[in-house]
């Protein structure tokens, strides 16, 4: 779990990609790349442009990675 956490979660529920990464402890470039394949945690596009993660599909992503590692 990254160490900012409580810093992410005081940001509000939906995370920017860069956030979004430190909550799971990747780069940003793994989630644009997930996106790209149709992959990785639920994800919404606000007012057509802006990528947008809410941090309980983030949390839900992390369990199922756990659970199938």
């Amino acid at each position: 779990m990254p160490h900012d956490l409580a810093a992410i979660e005081q940001a509000g529920p939906w995370l920017d990609t860069d956030a979004a990464a430190r909550f799971l402890g990747r780069e940003p470039g793994t989630l644009r790349g997930w996106r790209s394949l149709g992959k990785g945690p639920a994800f919404r596009l606000v007012s057509g442009r802006f990528v947008r993660y809410h941090i309980d599909d983030l949390d839900a992503f992390r369990r199922r990675e756990a659970e199938n590692s």
